[in-house]
Protein backbone atom coordinates (compact mmCIF):
# COMPACT_ATOMS: atom_id res chain seq x y z
CA UNK A 1 0.00 0.00 0.00
CA UNK A 2 1.42 3.86 -0.71
CA UNK A 3 2.50 5.47 2.34
CA UNK A 4 -0.20 8.05 2.84
CA UNK A 5 1.69 9.94 5.84
CA UNK A 6 2.78 12.96 2.85
CA UNK A 7 1.44 14.17 0.06
CA UNK A 8 3.01 12.82 -3.42
CA UNK A 9 5.08 15.10 -5.05
CA UNK A 10 6.27 15.94 -8.46
CA UNK A 11 9.07 16.77 -9.70
CA UNK A 12 9.49 19.30 -12.74
CA UNK A 13 12.12 20.38 -15.19
CA UNK A 14 13.36 23.71 -15.36
CA UNK A 15 11.28 24.28 -19.03
CA UNK A 16 8.37 23.38 -17.02
CA UNK A 17 8.52 25.40 -14.60
CA UNK A 18 6.68 28.34 -14.96
CA UNK A 19 8.41 31.65 -14.99
CA UNK A 20 8.93 34.33 -11.92
CA UNK A 21 7.36 37.45 -13.04
CA UNK A 22 9.90 40.44 -13.32
CA UNK A 23 9.69 43.98 -13.14
CA UNK A 24 9.24 46.42 -15.79
CA UNK A 25 12.99 48.62 -16.42
CA UNK A 26 10.74 51.19 -17.50
CA UNK A 27 8.54 51.56 -15.10
CA UNK A 28 11.66 50.76 -12.39
CA UNK A 29 13.33 54.00 -14.18
CA UNK A 30 10.13 56.16 -13.59
CA UNK A 31 10.10 55.64 -9.92
CA UNK A 32 13.88 56.05 -10.01
CA UNK A 33 13.87 59.56 -11.72
CA UNK A 34 10.32 60.32 -9.30
CA UNK A 35 12.64 59.80 -6.17
CA UNK A 36 15.52 61.81 -7.84
CA UNK A 37 12.75 64.47 -8.35
CA UNK A 38 11.66 64.76 -4.74
CA UNK A 39 14.98 65.04 -3.56
CA UNK A 40 15.25 68.03 -6.13
CA UNK A 41 12.80 69.63 -4.89
CA UNK A 42 13.30 69.32 -1.49
CA UNK A 43 16.78 70.76 -1.69
CA UNK A 44 15.14 73.99 -3.75
CA UNK A 45 12.81 74.42 -0.83
CA UNK A 46 15.64 74.46 1.33
CA UNK A 47 17.15 77.05 -0.77
CA UNK A 48 14.05 79.24 -1.31
CA UNK A 49 12.55 79.31 2.07
CA UNK A 50 15.45 81.45 4.28
CA UNK A 51 15.21 84.11 0.40
CA UNK A 52 11.29 84.25 1.34
CA UNK A 53 11.84 84.38 4.84
CA UNK A 54 13.79 87.53 4.22
CA UNK A 55 12.05 88.77 1.65
CA UNK A 56 8.91 88.64 3.89
CA UNK A 57 10.58 90.73 6.69
CA UNK A 58 12.03 92.98 4.33
CA UNK A 59 8.96 94.22 3.71
CA UNK A 60 7.87 94.65 6.99
CA UNK A 61 10.78 96.36 7.38
CA UNK A 62 10.46 98.88 4.58
CA UNK A 63 6.66 99.37 4.55
CA UNK A 64 5.59 100.28 7.70
CA UNK A 65 5.40 103.30 10.42
CA UNK A 66 8.56 104.02 12.03
CA UNK A 67 8.37 104.43 15.62
CA UNK A 68 12.14 105.05 17.53
CA UNK A 69 11.79 103.57 20.96
CA UNK A 70 14.26 103.37 24.07
CA UNK A 71 15.54 100.31 24.34
CA UNK A 72 17.51 97.73 26.94
CA UNK A 73 19.24 95.32 25.15
CA UNK A 74 20.08 91.85 27.17
CA UNK A 75 23.02 90.03 26.69
CA UNK A 76 23.51 87.95 23.65
CA UNK A 77 22.65 84.10 23.85
CA UNK A 78 23.77 81.58 20.95
CA UNK A 79 20.76 79.33 20.36
CA UNK A 80 22.58 75.82 19.64
CA UNK A 81 20.97 72.61 18.57
CA UNK A 82 21.84 68.37 17.66
CA UNK A 83 22.45 67.17 15.21
CA UNK A 84 22.87 63.43 13.80
CA UNK A 85 24.96 61.52 16.73
CA UNK A 86 24.96 64.07 19.29
CA UNK A 87 27.17 66.77 17.34
CA UNK A 88 26.22 70.16 18.61
CA UNK A 89 25.70 72.98 16.25
CA UNK A 90 25.23 76.72 16.55
CA UNK A 91 21.82 77.69 15.08
CA UNK A 92 21.64 81.43 15.75
CA UNK A 93 22.65 84.21 18.01
CA UNK A 94 19.56 86.00 19.78
CA UNK A 95 18.98 89.16 22.77
CA UNK A 96 15.97 90.09 24.37
CA UNK A 97 15.18 93.77 23.61
CA UNK A 98 12.81 95.42 26.27
CA UNK A 99 11.02 98.99 25.67
CA UNK A 100 8.98 100.88 28.46
CA UNK A 101 5.95 100.06 26.05
CA UNK A 102 6.26 96.46 27.56
CA UNK A 103 4.84 97.87 31.07
CA UNK A 104 1.58 99.69 30.65
CA UNK A 105 -0.69 101.50 33.57
CA UNK A 106 -4.18 100.71 33.03
CA UNK A 107 -4.90 103.84 35.26
CA UNK A 108 -3.80 106.37 32.89
CA UNK A 109 -5.06 104.78 29.18
CA UNK A 110 -8.38 104.74 27.98
CA UNK A 111 -10.46 101.80 26.83
CA UNK A 112 -10.37 98.48 28.32
CA UNK A 113 -8.53 98.11 31.96
CA UNK A 114 -9.24 94.56 32.65
CA UNK A 115 -7.03 91.74 31.14
CA UNK A 116 -5.95 88.30 31.46
CA UNK A 117 -2.59 86.92 30.96
CA UNK A 118 -2.45 85.66 27.18
CA UNK A 119 -5.22 88.07 26.06
CA UNK A 120 -4.77 89.93 22.84
CA UNK A 121 -4.49 93.80 23.46
CA UNK A 122 -4.36 96.40 21.37
CA UNK A 123 -1.96 99.64 22.19
CA UNK A 124 -3.39 102.71 20.63
CA UNK A 125 -0.78 106.04 20.29
CA UNK A 126 -1.48 109.53 18.60
CA UNK A 127 0.35 112.16 17.10
CA UNK A 128 1.35 115.05 19.53
CA UNK A 129 3.47 117.96 19.95
CA UNK A 130 6.86 117.88 17.76
CA UNK A 131 4.76 115.00 15.74
CA UNK A 132 5.56 112.65 18.83
CA UNK A 133 3.13 109.43 19.55
CA UNK A 134 1.96 109.32 22.75
CA UNK A 135 -0.13 106.24 23.85
CA UNK A 136 -3.77 107.12 24.92
CA UNK A 137 -6.05 103.84 24.99
CA UNK A 138 -5.64 100.14 25.19
CA UNK A 139 -8.35 97.73 23.57
CA UNK A 140 -9.02 93.88 23.42
CA UNK A 141 -10.20 94.47 19.93
CA UNK A 142 -8.27 96.41 16.76
CA UNK A 143 -9.64 99.54 15.35
CA UNK A 144 -13.00 99.22 13.60
CA UNK A 145 -11.24 100.96 10.32
CA UNK A 146 -8.08 100.23 11.05
CA UNK A 147 -5.01 103.36 11.88
CA UNK A 148 -4.04 105.29 9.23
CA UNK A 149 -0.95 106.96 8.89
CA UNK A 150 -0.16 110.24 10.70
CA UNK A 151 -3.75 109.94 12.41
CA UNK A 152 -2.99 107.12 14.78
CA UNK A 153 -1.11 103.94 15.25
CA UNK A 154 -1.70 100.71 17.10
CA UNK A 155 0.65 98.05 18.11
CA UNK A 156 -0.64 94.53 18.33
CA UNK A 157 0.66 92.03 21.21
CA UNK A 158 -0.39 89.72 24.11
CA UNK A 159 -0.41 90.01 27.78
CA UNK A 160 1.87 88.03 29.26
CA UNK A 161 1.01 88.63 32.96
CA UNK A 162 -0.80 91.37 34.96
CA UNK A 163 0.52 93.05 38.11
CA UNK A 164 -2.39 94.96 39.67
CA UNK A 165 -2.79 98.37 37.28
CA UNK A 166 0.11 97.14 34.98
CA UNK A 167 0.17 95.08 32.12
CA UNK A 168 3.14 93.22 30.94
CA UNK A 169 2.44 93.13 26.80
CA UNK A 170 4.44 91.45 24.74
CA UNK A 171 4.89 92.09 20.79
CA UNK A 172 6.64 90.79 17.75
CA UNK A 173 10.36 92.24 18.52
CA UNK A 174 11.38 91.27 22.31
CA UNK A 175 12.81 88.46 20.63
CA UNK A 176 15.80 89.51 18.47
CA UNK A 177 17.83 87.29 16.21
CA UNK A 178 21.19 89.10 15.42
CA UNK A 179 22.52 88.71 12.14
CA UNK A 180 26.04 86.68 11.90
CA UNK A 181 27.63 89.80 10.41
CA UNK A 182 26.43 92.06 13.27
CA UNK A 183 27.13 89.91 16.37
CA UNK A 184 30.42 91.04 16.68
CA UNK A 185 29.88 95.13 16.34
CA UNK A 186 26.78 94.61 18.79
CA UNK A 187 28.63 93.08 21.36
CA UNK A 188 31.50 95.32 21.33
CA UNK A 189 29.33 98.59 20.88
CA UNK A 190 27.64 97.33 24.37
CA UNK A 191 30.70 96.60 26.15
CA UNK A 192 32.51 100.07 25.30
CA UNK A 193 33.25 102.11 28.56
CA UNK A 194 31.33 105.20 27.41
CA UNK A 195 27.89 103.35 26.42
CA UNK A 196 24.97 105.10 27.72
CA UNK A 197 21.46 105.07 25.40
CA UNK A 198 19.99 102.62 23.10
CA UNK A 199 17.25 102.97 20.90
CA UNK A 200 15.23 100.93 18.84
CA UNK A 201 13.48 101.80 15.57
CA UNK A 202 10.43 99.75 14.94
CA UNK A 203 8.61 99.22 11.70
CA UNK A 204 4.85 99.33 12.18
CA UNK A 205 2.47 97.69 9.77
CA UNK A 206 -1.55 98.03 9.35
CA UNK A 207 -2.34 95.43 11.80
CA UNK A 208 -0.01 96.12 14.19
CA UNK A 209 2.63 94.15 13.70
CA UNK A 210 6.03 95.26 15.06
CA UNK A 211 9.58 94.05 13.23
CA UNK A 212 12.58 95.64 13.93
CA UNK A 213 14.62 97.82 11.25
CA UNK A 214 17.37 98.62 13.30
CA UNK A 215 19.43 99.46 16.92
CA UNK A 216 20.88 102.62 17.48
CA UNK A 217 23.59 102.42 20.00
CA UNK A 218 25.33 105.61 21.26
CA UNK A 219 25.05 107.30 18.07
CA UNK A 220 25.77 104.24 15.94
CA UNK A 221 23.40 102.30 13.54
CA UNK A 222 22.67 98.74 13.21
CA UNK A 223 20.10 97.78 10.90
CA UNK A 224 18.64 94.88 9.70
CA UNK A 225 19.51 92.87 6.66
CA UNK A 226 16.74 93.50 4.19
CA UNK A 227 16.07 93.16 0.94
CA UNK A 228 15.11 96.41 -2.29
CA UNK A 229 11.41 95.35 -2.16
CA UNK A 230 10.81 99.21 -1.59
CA UNK A 231 12.56 100.06 -5.16
CA UNK A 232 11.19 97.08 -7.03
CA UNK A 233 7.68 97.54 -5.78
CA UNK A 234 7.35 101.59 -5.63
CA UNK A 235 6.45 101.71 -1.61
CA UNK A 236 7.33 103.91 0.78
CA UNK A 237 7.03 104.44 4.46
CA UNK A 238 6.98 107.41 6.88
CA UNK A 239 8.77 108.26 10.00
CA UNK A 240 7.37 109.03 13.83
CA UNK A 241 8.98 108.87 17.49
CA UNK A 242 6.58 107.10 20.06
CA UNK A 243 6.80 108.70 23.88
CA UNK A 244 8.09 106.25 26.64
CA UNK A 245 5.56 105.59 29.25
CA UNK A 246 6.08 104.68 32.77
Amino acid sequence: MPDRSFPSTTVMSKAQAPRQPTRNRAVEGVGTRVSAGRYMLAGLALLILPFLAIAHQSYRIDNGILVRLPVEIGPIEIKSGRLGAGETVKLFSQTRLTTPLNRISTNIMAGHNFFRAGEAVFVFLSPGPSDIWYPYAVSKRPPAQGCQAHSCLVLSGHIQSVDQDILNVRYQYEAFVVSPQMVETLAQALARPDHKSAEVLLSVGQGGHTTVRSLLIDGQTLRQRTMPMSALLGLSHSTANAAPME
